[in-house]
């Protein structure tokens, strides 16, 4: 019979595979992707390699776990607030910042493999993970060109403006620590304001936007 996914098993499997991610996303940051082996896991995750491939098949399996658990989530979360029609955009904005920062307090690791790591995938478990990243680099985009259309962000190209935020939101996992004197929402918070206020169109192209807007 098959188990249902919301069952007691179902969820220890994936909690058992969560945390075997967590292990792996560990020996990548101390050894590297290239140097780590499929005995490094087991041994991070208190496994031996039998049990270890219960649940992964190889470390590539590792790799791609971890950067498909930070997508999947961030694109759920990114969805709901960028699709939410009773914020204003400028809002909105604010928070799809605030919400990427906000995943460093859990997933410093996964964030530091994704960003240095993702280059060692090939095939199928890359092209999956270039669709999930193009899905979500879409709802950026199309967030700030509805911000260019209502003419509270510059009248430039969505897709470059778009490199500019995960530019600095992403490459935050490479500076930023738990216990530090920040906390990742203090961070995101001045993150938003720096970039709305830069991003925003100076007062007279400002008004010619909403003027065009009008028309």
């Amino acid at each position: 019979m098959k188990e249902k996914e919301n069952s007691p098993t179902a969820g220890r499997r994936l909690d058992s595979y969560f945390a075997i991610l967590d292990a792996a996303a560990k020996v990548f940051n101390q050894k590297g992707y290239n140097r780590s082996t499929v005995q490094d896991i087991a041994t991070a995750a208190n496994l031996t390699k039998g049990g270890l491939y219960h649940h992964l098949s190889s470390k590539e399996q590792a790799l791609y776990g971890i950067n498909e658990r930070i997508l999947s989530s961030v694109l759920t979360d990114v969805g709901a607030v960028a699709s939410d029609q009773q914020l204003s955009v400028s809002l909105r904005i604010q928070s799809v910042i605030e919400l990427m920062a906000r995943q460093h307090d859990k997933l410093v690791p996964y964030l530091r493999v994704a960003l240095l790591d993702f280059g060692s995938l090939e095939g199928e478990y890359r092209e999956q993970i270039f669709s999930l990243r193009h899905q979500l680099e879409s709802i950026i985009k199309s967030l700030l060109a509805e911000g260019i259309k209502e003419g509270v962000i510059v009248d430039e190209d969505p897709d470059l403006l778009s490199k500019f935020l995960f530019g600095a939101v992403d490459w935050m996992c490479m500076w930023y620590q738990p216990s530090g004197k920040f906390s990742a929402t203090a961070i995101g918070e001045l993150f938003a304001q720096i970039m709305l206020h830069g991003l925003a169109p100076a007062p007279s192209s400002r008004g010619r936007q909403m003027a065009s807007a009008v028309e």
